[in-house]
């Protein structure tokens, strides 16, 4: 059986990168902020299948572009990656979405 070797290990902040530690007394300075886990913080790092799945669920859901606003429009947008200039008027610009989603599906 192996033993598990205490340090180095790393610890995690809410809001700061992971930092490595050698001791116990380097853990301990860091105060209670700190985790020897991102799950304490809620970061998922390898999802469970039920996270998965409602993931997917999301993903599927239908987005009624034709009820957003000019402002959601372009926030969809830029969240996929698509370009689209804030010049435009909203027609035009959900127009630019929609082709652009359908050309990506191909």
């Amino acid at each position: 059986m192996r033993n598990k070797q205490e340090y180095p290990k790393f610890m995690h902040h809410i809001s700061r990168r992971a930092r490595l530690v050698q001791s116990a007394a380097e853990q301990e300075m860091l105060g209670s902020e700190w985790a020897e886990s991102p799950i304490v913080h809620g970061v998922v790092t390898h999802p469970s299948l039920e996270q998965i799945e409602e993931m997917e669920d999301q993903a599927e859901e239908e987005f009624d572009l034709s009820t957003m606003t000019k402002a959601q429009l372009i926030a969809f947008a830029r969240k996929r990656d698509i370009a689209v200039n804030a010049g435009l008027k909203k027609d035009e610009i959900l127009r630019v979405i929609e082709e652009t989603l359908e050309a990506r599906l191909g």
